[in-house]
């Protein structure tokens, strides 16, 4: 869900798609919308930031993969080799690049009770990919899931789930070690979460996470990194525009299904919690996996196998490609 910065040069969507081949297609959305194979096979994936870097697991390994991603001729390749050295248990998703793409952070489950796989403890582990002796390992007193970077690469944000249905919201600060959970009592713990991974603001002063406290009306929460502050705030989807904007998409449905996007400021979503701000235009198409240009105010999306984008300044929507299956993840990417 990470907005990508558009320059010049091509521009490239990487579609995961759903099925048992664990096909990870791409798209040269400037030159060519047909889809390309790049990878087969894999279980889960995930890009750096600037593009340049993917680590990638196997279906039925417990081994990742890193590499380049080569742009030439107007299309991609990929050039890996296997992360020795480390270990890494099968938890889909639970392994993220640093925007750079130098840093890798992942999760291990560790122990179980009663033979029904609920896990009673996790790590999170950080570690320099060129220099394995840069390690690091926060011990957990719960599963963690959706590991996400902060774009300095200071902090990582994350889901802690410690009972059956009870959750928290964590980040830790990588330069003193400390992990802040929030809420820090049991009993205002949160109750539900989605595989919704805590999306940061681009200066790392915010972060965007799903969650809801029992009582309230909200599955958004702001998380203000700089005096560990939590907000709910209303429910729907967000998209960073810069440090100080939000795209926000609220979902109506009355007569027909419509999307409306508004522009507002951060200290206004967190002084009012309600959905206002500068109408900037209508998805009329239900949308499934999403990633947002904030340099350019696009937004692609998929609507089962049909990839569309849509463009917040000329208020356009236009048809991209029509995949074999339906993506069920995309990566925009921009060289």
């Amino acid at each position: 869900m990470a907005a990508c910065q558009e320059a010049g040069g091509d521009a490239y969507l990487l579609v995961r798609l759903c099925g048992g081949g664990g096909i990870l297609q791409y798209i040269n959305i400037r030159q060519d919308p047909s889809p390309h194979a790049l990878l087969e096979n894999i279980d889960c994936f995930d890009v750096s930031r600037n593009g340049e870097r993917i680590v990638f697991r196997k279906k039925g390994s417990d081994e990742l993969n890193y590499g380049r991603i080569i742009d030439k001729n107007h299309s991609l390749s990929v050039e890996s080799e296997a992360i020795s050295g480390l270990s890494f248990t099968k938890n889909d998703g639970s392994f993220v690049l640093s925007y750079d793409g130098k840093w890798l952070a992942w999760v291990n489950d560790h122990g179980a009770n009663d033979g029904r796989s609920r896990i009673l403890t996790s790590s999170l582990n950080v570690v320099c990919i060129n220099d394995k002796k840069q390690f690091k390992s926060y011990e957990l007193k719960g599963q963690g899931l959706c590991p996400s970077w902060s774009p300095d690469g200071k902090r990582i944000a994350f889901y802690l789930r410690n009972l059956p249905a009870k959750y928290s919201i964590c980040h830790v600060d990588l330069l003193s070690s400390e992990i802040k959970q929030f809420p820090p009592s049991l009993e205002t713990r949160l109750t539900s979460i989605r595989d919704w991974a805590p999306l940061w603001s681009d200066d790392s002063k915010f972060f965007i996470c799903e969650g809801r406290y029992s009582g309230s009306q909200s599955n958004r929460l702001i998380i203000k990194v700089i005096d560990n502050t939590l907000t709910p705030c209303p429910d729907v989807y967000y998209y960073w525009s810069s440090n100080s904007e939000i795209f926000i998409a609220d979902p109506r449905i009355d007569s027909k299904y419509e999307l409306h996007v508004y522009k507002c400021s951060v200290a206004a979503l967190l002084s009012e919690s309600q959905v206002a701000g500068e109408p900037v235009g209508i998805i009329d198409e239900p949308i499934g996996e999403f990633v947002f240009s904030s340099a350019s105010s696009i937004l692609f999306f998929c609507n089962f196998k049909t990839i569309w984008k849509y463009d917040f300044k000329l208020q356009k929507k236009t048809r991209i490609a029509e995949m074999p299956l339906a993506p069920i993840k995309l990566v925009l990417i921009c060289k």
